[in-house]
């Protein structure tokens, strides 16, 4: 089974829901074999679906749904894949912690604020009478929310009035503001114009003379009086952080009857790029009066609490670690010396080549150059004629540094050193090479290989050491102690490297000791304490550990039931597997083959005759579909997969008794009379849901194939599609009908169905006609033989007939009505 990193995301989107506990009622609202989906389950898979959707009956029969298929595919699972307890086991095991601290946290510190339940309760016994005020008794559950409010206000008191002191600004009114506005593109007019109010001049006569927008234009500049959280429209091109700085910050707003700088900025709303430039006035203020606390006490104490629920969940790790006494054990840094001495292959200098070098722009040039030139003599005479002038002033001799640039403005040279290093022997020439930088051509004689050798540890020290750096975690033993708590041990070297492998493989780079350790520190806390408090005993903890045990088992089932043995026993899969049919399985392995043989196993004689009826071109040789079989299989087993699942659901639901107790989810129950599905088909079909009703025929079929229902599905199927314009599929299913059941009361129409889709919609008169004769032939006195006879007729004569009576019509419908 496919074990993922399932944990550890787990940890990194826990959602903190403040919804209410699990009551004490827990009824059994489905009975799956030995196992039961309690209402606990559900209300807890309710309460943790983080949407506004959650009252709907769609959404809440979704997670019933989800819910009940984990449940059966568990306890298929358990049946027939027995072998995987051990599996399930040590993965519900590895995440047991990490789902306690989420219980803790949603529930303890979210919820409770920090409370058990057994404090609140008793807190709510005392004040009992205070909580409940109406003439309904209110229980515990119904004023959960309103007791943790109360109870933390009640032990907080002195921090609520401190919180209210300090944070007064934020409960005040909004302050208030006789704003006038001056804007422009032109931000040197502009700035003009602010200048001559400062030496007197009226708003009203600089704002006529700047502003270029005509709302402002014929308000003479006034915009109205505002609060910072309500500007007008015209402000809104600038940001709302600077306009309330200069005129609502009690500290930075500009002097009565005074002009701001000059902001700029660009009206994105409207698509307009170009800048624009603004300075606000201030007629007047109204400062808002400073709060008084009894009259905006309820927003208190509710920014409070919140406010308090963030601070304790966010720091308490912190203050765990405090109460534990946690000790961070740190890891021994490794000896330079001794990560020199072991990674010297590290260190190592690069190879070196001392090289005679000719030069040419013309490769031709050098070619006629090197025209019987074979040892060093020979190619030194010729240096003389290299255009490189720096290398010929040197004798042509240069030293090259693989990875580094050549002397004598050569440059980089990759292929040549690539050439080197795969051919290290002196004495040689090199072929000639196009120089990337200077676009000339070279050609080299190897004088000396210099190979690499192990830089002195002096050297390098400085390296060593910012290596040990970068590479993060040094390696210690999986024993070495990381973390002690109270003084004890509790994590170590293999806990980190146990969690790192469930981080998959390309990112766990981004993983670094440091960081694991934090998660597991911050588990281990977190589930220490939620013991102490006894959430480990929850009724919500109890909820998600049922909910996971079925989610893993669920795996097991489609790993190990559903893609692979179909509940089918292994002994019979061998059988099947030895006697090996027609070569089913090319060659495989038994363990790769136990899918196909499972399927050999469950496709119904239905789907092998459907094909054989529908493609009998592709079996020539075969005189029935029971001699075509083998083949057929491999030709429809990928496509009855589908099929072959259905059939085990439903035989899984009976096998295990499957009961759904609850009356509102009683739908879910899957039908085990094929009646009942014809039944539930038609009302979806009468309802012209086509497609949703073609799926339950299609069940019908999967699942009782030799059943008298099976033919009525089909003629559906095939009428389904036909409304739907897919004649082809249509024409598919017709010919199932009377060709697997010819005796069936329904044969005679499929087989004039199929002959009215070949002529009317296909166009195939040919097959259409002899549809049409074997239908007369076959079924002479049916209801339909006079029209199969008009059809035959009609297509022998070209399609005269239809047209001789279609005017026929038409000249009737002329004739004026008396």
């Amino acid at each position: 089974m496919k074990k993922g990193s399932a944990g550890l995301a787990l940890w990194m989107v826990i959602t903190l829901l403040g919804c209410n506990m699990i009551g004490h009622k827990d009824d059994v609202m489905v009975r799956i074999g030995d196992n039961s989906l309690l209402r606990s389950e559900y209300d807890f898979a309710v309460k943790s679906v983080a949407s506004d959707r959650i009252l709907e009956p769609d959404m809440r029969n979704r997670i019933f749904s989800n819910l009940f298929d984990a449940r059966l595919n568990a306890e298929i699972a358990r049946r027939y894949a027995p072998s995987a307890t051990k599996t399930v086991e040590d993965q519900l095991a590895a995440l047991k912690e990490r789902d306690l601290v989420m219980i803790f946290q949603r529930y303890y510190l979210s919820q409770n604020l920090g409370h058990t339940d057994d404090q609140l309760q008793e807190w709510f016994r005392s004040n009992e009478k205070a909580l409940v005020t109406d003439t309904l008794h209110r229980s515990f559950e119904d004023l959960r929310d309103t007791v943790v409010r109360r109870m933390t206000l009640a032990e907080q008191a002195d921090h609520v009035t401190e919180y209210f002191n300090k944070e007064k600004a934020r409960f005040r009114a909004e302050d208030s503001a006789e704003i006038g506005l001056l804007m422009t593109r032109d931000s040197v007019k502009l700035a003009h114009g602010i200048e001559a109010l400062t030496k007197g001049a009226s708003f009203e006569s600089v704002a006529m003379t700047i502003n270029t927008d005509s709302a402002l234009v014929a308000s003479k500049g006034h915009l109205g009086t505002y609060t910072a959280n309500k500007l007008p429209p015209l402000m809104a091109v600038f940001s709302n952080r600077n306009v309330s700085k200069l005129i609502f910050g009690r500290d930075t707003r500009v002097p009565v009857k005074t002009a701001s700088h000059i902001i700029g900025g660009v009206n994105l709303q409207t698509g307009d790029t170009n800048r624009i430039y603004m300075s606000a006035y201030a007629f007047s203020y109204q400062d808002a009066p400073e709060p008084e606390y009894n009259k905006v006490r309820p927003l208190v104490e509710k920014t409070f609490i919140d406010n308090f629920r963030s601070q304790l969940t966010s720091g308490i790790v912190d203050s765990l670690k405090k109460k534990y006494k946690v000790e961070m054990v740190p890891v021994p840094p490794p000896d330079p010396k001794a990560y020199y001495e072991a990674n010297k292959k590290e260190f190592m200098t690069q190879p070196m080549y001392r090289l005679l070098h000719l030069e040419s722009s013309d490769s031709l040039k050098l070619v006629e150059l090197l025209v019987g030139v074979r040892d060093e003599a020979a190619f030194r005479a010729k240096i003389t004629q290299s255009e490189n002038k720096s290398s010929r002033s040197h004798g042509g001799e240069l030293l090259a540094k693989v990875g580094h640039c050549l002397p004598d403005s050569i440059g980089m040279m990759p292929d040549m050193f690539a050439y080197l290093q795969a051919t290290p022997e002196k004495g040689i020439i090199t072929p000639i090479f196009k120089a990337p930088d200077t676009k000339k051509y070279d050609v080299f004689y190897v004088l000396e290989v210099i190979p690499s050798e192990v830089k002195t540890y002096d050297r390098v020290e400085a390296d060593v050491k910012a290596r040990i750096r970068q590479n993060g975690d040094v390696a210690v033993d999986s024993s070495f102690t990381l973390v002690k708590v109270d003084g004890v041990p509790v994590i170590h070297e293999s806990d980190v490297l146990r969690l790192r492998k469930e981080v998959p493989e390309q990112d766990r780079f981004k993983y670094p000791r440091e960081k694991l350790l934090g998660f597991l520190l911050d588990w281990h806390l977190q589930a220490r304490m939620a013991r102490e408090v006894n959430m480990d005993e929850s009724e919500p903890y109890k909820a998600l550990m049922a909910l996971r045990a079925a989610d893993q088992w669920a795996a097991v089932y489609r790993d190990s039931v559903q893609n692979k043995t179909l509940a089918y026993s292994q002994a019979a899969l061998q059988k099947v597997f030895n006697e090996n049919p027609g070569h089913l399985f090319d060659g495989r392995k038994f363990e790769f083959a136990q899918f196909d043989a499972a399927l050999w196993l469950d496709i119904p004689d239905l789907e092998y005759q459907r094909e054989f009826l529908i493609h009998p071109e592709r079996y020539p040789n075969a005189a029935s579909w029971t001699v075509a079989k083998p083949q057929i299989f491999a030709t429809i087993k990928n496509s009855e997969v589908r099929g072959a699942q259905t059939r085990l659901r439903f035989r899984m639901y009976r096998e295990l008794n499957c009961e759904i107790l609850d009356t509102t989810f009683r739908s879910f129950a899957l039908p085990t009379n094929p009646q009942e599905m014809l039944k539930k088909a038609k009302e979806i079909y009468d309802a012209r849901k086509l497609s949703d009703a073609r799926a339950i025929y299609q069940q019908v079929r999967d699942v009782f194939p030799t059943d008298s229902s099976a033919n009525q599905a089909t003629l559906m199927i095939a009428q389904t599609y036909n409304e739907e314009e897919n004649y082809q599929q249509a024409l598919d299913e017709y010919t199932t009908l009377y060709g697997v059941w010819p005796n069936n009361a329904d044969a005679y129409k499929a087989i004039f169905m199929k002959g009215f889709i070949l002529s009317e919609n296909l166009k195939n008169e040919t097959l259409a006609l002899q549809a049409f004769q074997e239908m007369l032939q076959r079924f002479p006195k049916s209801d339909l033989s006079d029209d199969a006879t008009f059809m035959v007729k009609n297509i022998q004569s070209g399609g005269k007939l239809a047209d001789a009576l279609l005017d026929s019509i038409s000249r009737q419908d002329s004739i004026p009505k008396k």
